[in-house]
């Protein structure tokens, strides 16, 4: 299956679709933030990227437009769960989840990878 990297600044939203993707047999990699999503493409690349659209420095779109520049190639998947600030510009009216009924176990912590398969 793909090695498809997940970057969420929510640990619950990481983890829930974590949890989804591997169900699937799916290669998932983790991160907090744009930076370390980066970080997780150069060091292994995938054939899918789902990011968030509002997440602090650097936002989604801002990460979207780094990883277009280094990886054309990519397929990215942008969603976003709405956004609570009032000083942000909104980009798309915000989508629910299809609620999975999985209790996720968040992570805190700001990379991780799944081991499948060779590096």
């Amino acid at each position: 299956m793909a090695h498809i990297v997940v970057i969420d600044d929510q640990a619950a939203m990481r983890s829930a679709l974590q949890q989804i993707l591997e169900a699937e047999g799916h290669c998932v990699s983790l991160a907090a933030d744009g930076q370390a999503g980066l970080q997780l493409l150069h060091a292994r690349p995938a054939e899918v990227l789902i990011t968030d659209v509002f997440m602090p420095q650097p936002d989604g779109i801002e990460t979207i437009q780094a990883v277009r520049s280094q990886f054309p190639a990519l397929k990215i998947i942008a969603m976003s769960g709405g956004d609570t600030g009032s000083s942000r510009k909104s980009y798309w009216p915000p989508r629910r989840w299809a609620r999975t009924g999985r209790s996720p176990s968040p992570s805190n912590s700001t990379t991780s990878s799944t081991r499948c398969g060779p590096s």
